[in-house]
């Protein structure tokens, strides 16, 4: 047990091994009325590889989502609506590197961990209740597919990275879905749900000895563990889909819009970070486009005066360990004169960052002020408790390297990113 007191906001989190091999985190809230809680499995739509016994096997897009929706249908009742009857908020999310399934409740706690543990470690899949989620599932993509900022988000992502993971929607396609099976959803689940690679995140006001854990540590004998070769073997070939290939310059996809939708993108190279230093790249990147691209900045205002861009305009970077892009977009009815200035400004910026020192000073005061906010929820606290994929850094952590990030190795993290990266545009019309 790792026990870690912060006494700058007189708080503790305690991270903890339960006899499975399954992590507990804890960070108790005292006068906190609503207690969060989080199970979170290292396994998101960019996993599309299991062992099987002829080796490595590729397994159809939008697995990790699927399973995401069928692990709430038992056999004979829906989780969702035993959360409902004990009081508590429910609900789950599947991200390209990770799925979590969550409730918050004032009352109930253990009840609701039962729930929870009920809900993440026994899974029923059934050929009939596979088939009906087919359905419900292809609806949700023919969804996402007519939004227009849906669908440049994720095309400019599958531009970055073609024939790749990252080239499928998060939720697959509707070919995609046709080709799950209740065998490969059991075989996908044991070996990406093992309690080695799932998380439980607490946060609220509690007595840690008055939790009920237990129902997390139950063996699951009915389920093939895979030896530690073989998970490392999955996290490697999930590493080299990544590691190469060439991005598509040009991408143009037609929708009925009243303004056509333009986005560029930066693919970065593929990080070789220690974990704790993806969060220091996340925090130097984000900053830099904070300093750049923020509403407050001179070079964010200029752009709008002159109608290059308006409130339309979003920008992002994301990290993770095999993995980093920059995604910019914006409505307009000149997408190239976009695409030339966005250009434009950002060489600037590289080669004069002198011009931005007024603005990092101001978003590491403005980003102290966010950090404390969310401290007061218990959602923003539990999604950012760390995890495996950042060496378990959380938000209390990060707001010491906030402190003590320059402005010198933010400039320099920036330049490394962009003198290496290859680019994408995406136009929607």
């Amino acid at each position: 047990m790792v026990s870690h007191f912060y006494p700058e906001f007189n708080t503790t989190v305690v991270r903890k091994t339960l006899t499975n091999g399954l992590t507990v985190i804890l960070n108790n809230k005292p006068g906190f009325a609503t207690t969060y809680a989080m199970v979170t499995a290292n396994f998101g739509a960019a996993d599309r590889w299991i062992n099987s016994d002829d080796g490595l096997k590729r397994v159809p897009a939008g697995l990790a989502h699927f399973i995401e929706h069928k692990l709430f249908d038992k056999q004979q009742y829906d989780v969702g609506n035993r959360f409902a009857e004990s009081g508590a908020d429910n609900n789950a999310f599947t991200s390209f590197s990770q799925t979590s399934y969550l409730f918050s409740a004032t009352s109930a706690i253990n009840e609701n961990l039962a729930i929870l543990a009920d809900l993440t470690l026994n899974p029923y899949f059934d050929e009939g209740k596979v088939a009906k989620e087919q359905g419900i599932i292809t609806q949700e993509i023919l969804m996402y597919q007519d939004d227009p900022n849906s669908r440049l988000y994720f095309e400019t992502i599958a531009g970055l990275y073609p024939e790749t993971a990252l080239s499928d929607d998060i939720a697959g396609t509707s070919a995609s879905i046709q080709k799950l099976t209740p065998a490969l959803l059991y075989q996908t689940y044991a070996q990406y749900y093992q309690p080695r690679n799932l998380q439980l995140t607490i946060v609220g006001d509690f007595a840690e000895n008055k939790l009920e854990l237990a129902p997390f540590a139950v063996h699951r004998a009915e389920n093939p563990v895979i030896d530690q070769h073989q998970n490392q073997q999955l996290r490697q070939a999930r590493r080299a889909e990544f590691a190469s290939g060439t991005t598509l310059a040009k991408q143009k996809f037609t929708m009925k819009l009243q303004r056509q939708k333009v986005a560029l993108g930066f693919r970065g190279r593929q990080p070789k970070l220690a974990k704790p230093e993806l969060v220091r790249q996340d925090l130097k990147l984000n900053f830099f486009l904070d300093a750049v691209f923020s509403e407050d900045s001179a070079i964010y205002q200029q752009l709008y005066q002159t109608g290059v861009i308006d409130d339309t305009f979003d920008y992002q970077f994301v990290i993770e360990p095999d993995y980093q892009f920059v995604w910019l977009a914006a409505d307009t009815n000149q997408p190239q004169v976009v695409v030339k200035e966005l250009t434009k400004v950002l060489q600037r910026a590289l080669q004069h960052p002198e011009l931005l020192t007024k603005e990092f000073a101001l978003l590491k005061r403005e980003a102290f002020g966010e950090q404390l906010t969310q401290m007061d929820s218990v959602a923003a606290l539990a999604n950012q408790l760390g995890s495996f994929t950042d060496g378990y850094l959380n938000i209390y952590d990060e707001t010491r390297l906030i402190g003590e990030l320059s402005f010198a190795e933010m400039i320099t993290s920036a330049q490394e990113f962009f003198a290496n990266a290859q680019t994408s545009q995406t136009i929607i019309a």
